[in-house]
């Protein structure tokens, strides 16, 4: 409520402003020229039909600065939200992959990143996660500093992005020292040079399958 009333504020200083510039410019000849002719047209003195007309061309200024006020911010909203979506779901098996193991099955975790933008191409694009003990274990077996870089990722298309892969095998007894065998939450961070920095936070946990669930 309190930002509608500093546009509507706004708005009718910058029409009173508006008019002022049109009095004081070559328009006005025009202006003036257009209410002599409309007045001779309809019968009606030019004075009179002036100070009618005066009221509407105030409201119609300031609802037109109004509306490209509104656009404007709607412009700027739209350039510095992020087009970029992390996406995650135990149940897909793009996410959640299948393979073998030393106990019978493990699987591999990943995500995709999304652009959801239709004409805007995200470049530079670089997706980590925060440091953990567990991601810190992760990093130091698949030697790695980032989850993925790529110079670009076009309108609607997506990028998979590898996490880790585990056994499959649900833990009964969890061991705080061992990385692998207790629960632990990460955050994954995608961002390009043209894309503000989304993030989603994620729970790993050896109690159940599949180990890995989005939290936020």
């Amino acid at each position: 409520m309190r930002r509608k009333s500093v546009l509507g504020i706004l708005a009718f200083i910058l029409s009173f402003l508006f008019i002022e510039f049109l009095r004081e410019t070559y328009w006005a000849i025009a202006v003036d020229a257009f209410f002599e002719r409309l007045a001779a047209s309809v019968g009606i003195e030019k004075p009179a039909l002036v100070a009618a007309a005066f009221q509407y061309l105030v409201w119609f200024s300031a609802a037109f600065i109004v509306v490209w006020i509104a656009y404007a911010i709607g412009q700027r909203d739209r350039a510095t939200k992020s087009p970029l979506e992390i996406q995650y779901r135990p149940n897909d098996p793009r996410h959640v992959e299948a393979t073998g193991g030393l106990c019978g099955g493990a699987s591999r975790y990943y995500v995709e990143i999304l652009n959801r933008a239709t004409d805007r191409t995200i470049h530079d694009l670089e997706v980590t996660w925060d440091r953990t003990p567990f991601t810190g274990f992760i990093d130091s077996q698949t030697r790695q500093t980032v989850l993925c870089q790529s110079e670009k990722l076009d309108p609607r298309e997506s990028q998979r992005v590898y996490l880790f892969g585990v056994d499959d095998s649900i833990l009964t007894t969890p061991d705080p020292i061992d990385v692998l065998r207790h629960a632990s939450h990460f955050i994954v961070r995608a961002r390009g040079r043209d894309a503000a920095e989304v993030t989603a936070e994620f729970e790993y946990s050896p109690l159940r399958f599949p180990k890995l669930l989005r939290v936020r």
